[in-house]
């Protein structure tokens, strides 16, 4: 038996309105290596009335716990993440997805593998999965490298990826500075180092997040494997929190001004956008300077590699 087999890893996941977790939470049973090992965090977000209670939906009750939130109390993904991460009670790792993924077989023993190859004591592999399309319709195999994007109007970081041909990769993670929300894999310790920013509304997300765990001393690789599958098209089809919620707007004007302040484009954000920053603020072991001269980018002058990177700069590439 494999000495990894007795590594547990907490699975967060934060799910609104999406009929499909139950599934990703089979497949992630169907497909582990060893199922028996897994724990599930879940901020269910849901209409009482009209949507059930997930855990009445589930076989593997023992192995889940489970927050649930009526929509109407939603305030987007990251409370939803951040309540799903108080769930935690010290597992080894940590696994944070989307709530419309499939996987891979064996996905937990691949990647915990791959962080014992990553060359840091402070590994997190993240990346956008390829795509599916249900039932059954599978991306064909490639690697997906997560690069800037462009700067919105706010001055918040999108992101987007590149396809890699398996072939031309290395044999090992490489190293990457940006990570995917919705998939995340690293120790369970980085949570009580690094916790979700409940504060944060959608847009910034990501970018804060890859900040903050580099600037708190945490590696970012990206995975050399197919490990997961995500439903992109489910995006356009299902409830988001924006088209519930009328005070949306003001949640992502507040969370603009943290994350300007986050990537030091301004020192004097509005102390409404600076609530409990002591603690999910960005760490000492490394500056956001460093994390720009690291990856070619200027927050101040919304710049890659010393060009311009707006939306329009964008459009017309």
């Amino acid at each position: 038996m494999s000495i990894l087999h007795h590594k547990t890893i907490f699975v967060c996941i934060a799910s609104y309105r999406d009929p499909d977790c139950i599934n990703t939470v089979k497949s992630l049973l169907k497909n582990a290596a060893n199922p028996e090992r897994l724990t599930f965090g879940i901020c269910w977000q849901y209409v009482p009335g009209e949507e059930p209670a997930l855990l009445q939906l589930l076989k593997h009750q023992e192995q889940s716990k489970q927050i649930s939130l009526p929509a109407m109390f939603s305030r987007g993904p990251c409370l939803a993440r951040h309540l799903a991460q108080q769930l935690w009670q010290g597992e080894e790792y940590y696994f944070q997805i989307d709530s419309h993924m499939r996987f891979v077989p064996g996905w937990d023993e691949k990647l915990i593998t791959l962080m014992h190859i990553c060359p840091s004591p402070r590994p997190v592999l993240s990346t956008y999965p390829l795509a599916f399309t249900p039932p059954e319709e599978y991306a064909d195999d490639a690697l997906v490298r997560i690069m800037p994007r462009y700067f919105d109007e706010y001055g918040i970081l999108h992101q987007h990826s590149a396809l890699i041909a398996m072939p031309d990769h290395a044999l090992k993670p490489e190293t990457s500075f940006f990570v995917s929300a919705g998939m995340l894999f690293t120790y369970g310790r980085a949570i009580s180092q690094v916790p979700y920013d409940p504060h944060i509304y959608f847009a910034g997300e990501e970018i804060t997040l890859g900040i903050r765990l580099w600037t708190h001393g945490w590696d970012i690789f990206n995975p050399n494997a197919v490990l997961a599958y995500h439903n992109y098209q489910l995006q356009t089809r299902r409830k988001r929190h924006w088209e519930d919620q009328s005070d949306w707007t003001e949640l992502q004007k507040v969370s603009a001004g943290r994350v300007r302040f986050l990537t030091g484009q301004t020192v004097n954000a509005d102390a409404h956008c600076l609530t409990e920053m002591d603690k999910y603020g960005l760490g000492n072991i490394r500056t956001i300077r460093e994390y720009e001269q690291a990856t070619g980018l200027d927050f101040v002058a919304r710049s890659w590699q010393g060009k311009e990177l707006t939306r329009l700069q964008q459009s017309k590439a």
